[in-house]
Order: C-alpha cells, then structure tokens, then sequence
C-alpha cells in the first residue's frame, strides 16, 4: 500500500467513527482536512470519501436544526417570562 492510500484508509476509518458517534465538531474538522486524492486513487475510494462527506453534511445540518429549534424555544421562554 502507498502513503497515500494509508491516509485515505485512516481518513475514512476516523469519519466512519465521528458519524457513528455523531460528532459533528470531528466530521466537520475531518472534511477541512481531506486526504490527498491524487489522479490514481482508487474509484472505491473517492466514492467511500464522497458518501461519507455526504453523510458528515447530513449529521452537520441535523445538528443546526436541533440548534435552532433549541434556540426558538428558549425565545418563546424568554418572551413568556418578561
């Protein structure tokens, strides 16, 4: 195995564990640090990175509707105590 294909290895084994555990803080870190894809990288790899991208978007935008839903209510509290 290549140095590179290590890193894609332990890229995509470290995002599989962030979206299991649901932590959205690493997934987002995992992919402002993407491994280096070069032109002879495996097909089943980048299309394994580019799900598990997909799927880190889907756990980062579920998060900021949990957010916002959180944040609605403490508005109504707010409103309703004053």
């Amino acid at each position: 195995m290549s140095e590179d294909s290590i890193d894609i290895s332990s890229w995509i084994d470290s995002m599989k564990v962030a979206l299991l555990e649901k932590d959205s803080k690493k997934a987002f870190e995992l992919t402002q640090n993407l491994p280096n894809l070069k032109d002879d990288t495996a097909l089943e790899n980048l299309n394994i990175v580019l799900n598990l991208i997909k799927e880190a978007i889907n756990l980062l935008e579920d998060e900021k509707a949990l957010t916002k839903a959180n944040l609605d209510k403490m508005k109504q509290a707010k409103k309703f105590f004053k």
